[in-house]
């Protein structure tokens, strides 16, 4: 490859004839129009999103031949037959054109040589009409691009406009001299795949292509409202306000040069200023001169007020006024107004704390990449405040925008629902992490991608913090990129993870010895509990920790999120982090049987790639949020109860807000024995202010025995009226309390058989010879009265269907990876040694197994007994001796298929959710219900799921029989239409549905390994291992006729 000097192999170059970044807001004919903020209505505005014409082109030198013949005029030339219909807003590699999505996390998806990319190098031309509108004759006429991947030319009449790259923010050009008033005008942009911009957007994520974001035309008079930025102050001490309103007036080059010279205006202006309150009453009003001489007042009127009594801004009073600005003639003509929104609120570090208006905020936070299972990058309203919604109903506050700046209206339902943000310069260089940062050719890349994020969005009251980027290490450009943005807004803090480093490398934290300019926060990704932990007890650096990322959710995930929740809350200066992350990044494809399912990396040809680490998120691509998000919403709820005395019912009810009271909550309590509701009251109204706490004393009845075993009592709180984010009646939160720790024997459950003749027999053991894969025995038959309700018997089960966490199947290099550990130990594959069976006919069946996997000398020995104790009840007792040549397993418990039919399941444990010894806070003991279809969880990658833990028993039944499993001690459960080694064997979905049996599945564990967070981050904590040893545990089969 060799270079030559195109602008998309020359990082010093960022953009030709791009204008001056601004806050995004449209010119309207009226102070009142502009109050709207009504594009559709807006007579200077016009909207080029639709169906544009396209064609794709191997190399940019052909697109550029194509563009050059199309520019001579001929309507009937070649390349103008070439041309396709496209969507735009759209990406080219998802509308079926020759170029796929590619998935990579940190290598790139071509050779590794900055600034240089692929002579190859798809390349499309976008061709538009424009047909303006009469409102726009004789303005200025400026052009919007809201995103485009990756470089991109304008031209318009086969004139050279400009060039711009940065994918992810946006780029307007003055196109007034370029258009032709008496004729049709065509519009072309050239847009280029990849360029030197690809290695500083080197993110976790699929490249894509193409123009992504809205198009638009607006128009100005010569002179206009060039930028407003609004600072909205609150001093929490004195509950005032301040306002701080800087205005730029611009000046288009043809009034520049009225006077044939180079005069410039020769008159003056005034700008008018309105706030309105959210009442819609005007709060403020001010005005000022621009004088027609640059060197009095610079073109900008700065404008201060001092407001006492506004109602500030926070994530759980998001409370918004509108900003009037309006440019006049001194005359008094009126030339345009703008409308921006703010909020009053102030963001302040101190003392280990980040302080929103005065008060310590936890950040309940998650990082969040644009996303459609359909469309891409193509962000619409509908999908936004899908997840607005989502994240307020489930208890989040905070979102890092990794890692770009997003599309405009996502910052706005930011601001009107409340979410705290960070806003993140779209800056990575993962593959070239070490260099590119200290490199000088793109330090003006680094300082513009900053800076004019800082300027597009500084007026939202949701932005709290600047990010500089990610992955992208620590470097002289970051630092005069920071510079320059504490220069513009020294009112929020500045995010730079890369800074902890301790060397030019990735790994190694140091969150202290560094001069902490360049970082205000302490914001490692992934650290253990351990060290966050000690950091609060050892450090004095004023800095809070947020952690930039943590408990990865990638597939099965997100174990050991309430351990670092109690970390948060018990230590001091620990407040909070970003999980990894919100969405899975699937896309939507068919397979050859015509079945949907969600794609990842490799599933497009691509032979760079890092396959399902693009799966990582909390909820799927279409939204649905998976099992992890009720132990995220339990944990962040903002309302908790402590028991004061449970037997005389006084509990404390503390309110975890950090500005309102507890009262748009209702609260109610109920008693459950056996999970059966035997009495429920409200509690009084809940007035517990911000911090603080109210006792509530519960009316036991009467009848209540508090020594019975399995009684709970069970608080709700749920909003008393709909708001913005939920309805009227949503359940924000939720506490459980066993009032003592008896649980009903299993014995005593088992007693409680129904009595008559012996009705429930087992076929004779087989003896099962030498070598044969224990998955793939046969097993005795359990049956009553001659109708098989179990069709294999119980066989030892020590693996799982490896979860992301474990490893991730298709990446080599995991050694160090559970599952590699597994596999090598061969338990996906345990084969019989010896096998001997001793009694049956009337009494009990003994069986003694000796397996191994890999190793021949590691025996693993598995005793079973089987005793039918009733007429309709069969215990079972198991004894595991695991031995620690071993690593640790994935789990202890026993596997049996019962009888196609028995679909229907209800349970007395956690749920309804899947649960896990180390996710377990987010779902009540309580009886359940649902299908055994049902418990299927279809990560994207198949594997581990469905499990129940702290389960005293189940049942399963086909219409006519109960088949109920009683613990003895308690277990974990799932049941399923497949084994683990059919999850293991799949890649897809639709993998699953070609593998499911008509029996189902039952996995009955004495313990499950916990599911960590391992696929990046700490792998599952010490206390949620299965560790070789001996294990013992007994279960009963009790089968009946349903009633």
């Amino acid at each position: 490859m060799t270079h030559r000097p195109e602008p998309w192999q020359t990082p010093e170059l960022t953009a030709i004839n791009r204008l001056p970044m601004a806050s995004p807001l449209l010119p309207a004919s009226s102070p009142q129009r502009a109050l709207e903020r009504n594009r559709d209505t807006n007579e200077w505005f016009l909207l080029l999103n639709g169906t544009w014409r396209f064609a794709r082109f191997d190399t940019p030198a052909l697109a550029e031949q194509a563009r050059v013949a199309l520019a001579s005029g001929d309507p009937a030339s070649a390349t103008r037959a070439e041309f396709r219909p496209i969507d735009v807003p759209g990406n080219w590699t998802l509308q079926d054109t020759v170029d796929k999505p590619i998935y990579t996390n940190v290598q790139m998806p071509f050779d590794n040589t900055p600034p240089f990319v692929p002579e190859q190098n798809p390349t499309a031309l976008y061709s538009k009409r424009l047909e303006l509108p009469g409102t726009f004759a004789g303005r200025r006429l400026v052009l919007h691009f809201g995103g485009v991947e990756s470089y991109y030319e304008v031209y318009l009449n086969g004139r050279f406009v400009g060039m711009a790259k940065d994918s992810r923010l946006p780029s307007e050009f003055d196109i007034t001299e370029f258009v032709d008033p008496s004729a049709d005008n065509e519009l072309i942009v050239k847009v280029l795949r990849f360029c030197d911009s690809s290695y500083i957007e080197d993110q976790d994520q699929w490249w894509m292509a193409g123009i992504f974001r809205d198009v638009y035309l607006y128009s100005t008079r010569p002179e206009f409202l060039q930028d407003v930025s609004a600072r909205a102050d609150y001093d929490p001490a004195g509950r005032d306000g301040s306002l701080d309103l800087s205005v730029t007036v611009g000046f288009a080059p043809k009034l520049m040069h009225a006077d044939g010279g180079q005069g410039g205006p020769r008159v003056a202006y005034s700008v008018h200023a309105r706030l309105v309150g959210p009442s819609g009453a005007t709060v403020w009003v001010g005005s000022a001169r621009i004088d027609p001489s640059y060197r009095v007042t610079e073109y900008q009127a700065d404008l201060s007020a001092m407001l006492p009594g506004v109602a500030p801004w926070s994530s759980e009073s998001p409370t918004l006024y509108s900003l009037v600005v309006s440019l006049h003639h001194e005359d008094g003509t009126h030339i345009e107004s703008r409308c921006v929104r703010t909020g009053f609120r102030r963001v302040e570090i101190r003392d280990r704390e980040l302080l929103i208006n005065g008060r310590p905020v936890l950040i309940k936070g998650v990082n969040r990449h644009e996303h459609d299972d359909r469309l891409g990058k193509v962000m619409t309203r509908e999908l936004m405040l899908k997840d607005i919604l989502t994240l307020k109903r489930f208890n989040f506050n905070a979102v890092r925008t990794s890692h770009y700046p997003d599309t405009i209206e996502w910052y706005d339902l930011c601001d009107e629902y409340g979410i705290y943000l960070i806003d993140e310069a779209n800056i990575e260089a993962h593959a070239n992490y070490p260099l590119i940062c200290r490199d000088p050719r793109w330090a003006l890349a680094f300082e513009e991608r900053m800076t004019r994020m800082v300027l597009r969005d500084r007026n939202h009251p949701s932005v709290i913090g600047w990010s500089a980027g990610n992955e992208s290490g620590h470097g002289e450009n970051h630092v005069r990129a920071i510079d320059r943005v504490r220069a513009i807004d020294p009112t929020r803090f500045i995010h730079h993870e890369g800074e902890v480093k301790t060397h030019w490398t990735q790994g190694g934290n140091a969150y202290t010895g560094g001069s902490n300019r360049y970082n205000d926060l302490i914001n490692p990704m992934y650290p253990s509990i351990e060290s966050i932990i000690k950091h609060s007890v050892d450090s004095t650096d004023p800095r809070p920790v947020i952690l930039c990322e943590y408990s990865h959710a990638m597939g099965n995930s997100n174990g050991s999120l309430c351990d670092y929740f109690d970390a948060f809350e018990r230590y001091p200066g620990l407040q909070g982090g970003f999980i990894w992350e919100w969405v899975d990044h699937g896309i939507v494809q068919t397979d050859p049987a015509g079945r949907e399912f969600w794609a990842y990396g490799g599933d497009f040809g691509e032979t760079i790639h890092d396959s399902n680490f693009v799966a990582d998120g909390l909820v799927w691509p279409d939204r649905t949020p998976h099992p992890a998000m009720w132990e995220f919403k339990k944990l962040a709820q903002p309302v908790a109860v402590d028991a004061v005395s449970l037997r005389e019912g006084r509990f404390a009810v503390r309110n975890k807000q950090d500005f309102l009271s507890l009262g748009w909550l209702d609260g109610s309590w109920r008693v459950e024995v056996e999970g059966e509701i035997v009495h429920s009251a409200e509690l009084p109204p809940l007035d517990a202010t911000a911090g603080g706490a109210m006792e509530v004393v519960l009316d036991y009845p009467e009848s209540l025995d508090l020594d019975a075993p399995e009684v709970f009592v069970l608080f709700e709180f749920r909003a008393r009226a709909a708001t913005r984010w939920c309805d009227a009646g949503h359940l924000v939160g939720w506490e459980q309390f066993a009032l003592n720790a008896r649980r009903l024997p299993a014995a005593t459950l088992a007693a409680s058989a129904n009595a008559g003749q012996t009705r429930l027999t087992m076929t004779d053991a087989m003896q099962i010879p030498a070598d044969t894969p224990i998955a793939s025995a046969a097993r005795p038959e359990l049956r009553l009265s001659g109708e098989t309700i179990v069709v294999a018997a119980p066989r030892l089960n020590l693996f799982r269907a490896a979860t992301d966490n474990d490893g991730i199947r298709e990446w080599t290099g995991q050694k160090d990876k559970p599952m590699v550990q597994w596999i090598d130990a061969g338990l996906h594959d345990l084969r019989v040694k010896s096998h001997e069976c001793t009694g049956g006919g009337s009494g009990p069946v003994a069986e003694r197994f000796t397996l191994v996997g890999s190793d021949p000398d590691a025996v693993i020995v598995h005793e079973q007994r089987i005793e039918t104790v009733a007429p309709d009840l069969v215990r079972f007792d198991v004894t595991v001796d695991v031995p620690g040549s071993l690593p640790s397993l994935p789990r202890i418990g026993v596997l049996l298929k019962v009888a196609a039919g028995f679909e229907s399941l209800r349970w007395f444990g956690r749920g309804p959710q899947e649960n896990h010894i180390d996710r377990w806070r987010g779902y009540p003991v309580g009886l359940y219900s649902g299908t055994v279809a049902e418990q299927f969880v279809p990560y994207i990658m198949p594997q581990e799921n469905g499990s129940k833990c702290e389960v005293r028993w189940f049942e399963l039944s086909n219409g006519s029989v109960t088949a109920r499993f009683i613990a003895d001690p308690l277990f974990e459960f799932s049941v399923h239409h497949v084994t683990p080694e059919d999850l293991f064997a799949c890649r897809h979905t639709p993998d699953v549905e070609d593998r499911l049996r008509p029996e189902t599945v039952v996995s009955i564990d004495l313990r499950q390994r916990g599911v960590g967070t391992g696929s990046c981050g700490p792998q599952t904590l010490e206390q949620y291992l299965v560790d070789p040893g001996t294990y013992r545990y007994g279960f009963y089969l009790q089968v009946r006729p349903v009633e």
